[in-house]
């Protein structure tokens, strides 16, 4: 994840949430380890930074979790496990289907609230 900021300004462009479009790809290199892996707008998220979740990358997992997710822990060191400095993020050419629930609290275009009159 990273901000919008961010995000545009690496020259990404957001997809569609969910199952209906794969999402942009990135290259992050650290500690001498690169790692692709998708990304997604996160308003609020701080500038110039980017997060990554830990223990979503599977080599077995059965028949549909056998090489899924993408394994982040080889961008950190032993001194440093959960946070990494001095990155450089470029743009990979290729996208990846996420599954995601960022908008199932969506109104669809509704209001969030109606009012009327009864009777």
């Amino acid at each position: 994840m990273m901000s919008p900021r961010s995000f545009r300004e690496l020259g990404l462009k957001a997809s569609k949430f969910g199952f209906e479009e794969p999402q942009p790809m990135i290259e992050v290199t650290v500690n001498g380890q690169t790692l692709e892996i998708p990304v997604l707008e996160a308003p609020g998220h701080a500038h110039n930074s980017v997060t990554v979740t830990l223990g979503y990358g599977q080599k077995q997992g059965g028949r549909v979790g056998d090489e899924t997710g993408f394994n982040t822990y080889k961008i950190l060191s032993s001194q440093h496990p959960y946070v990494a400095t001095g990155a450089k993020v470029k743009i990979s050419p290729n996208r990846y289907l996420l599954a995601t629930t960022a908008e199932h609290y969506s109104m669809e275009g509704r209001a969030l609230a109606r009012e009327g009159n009864h009777g």
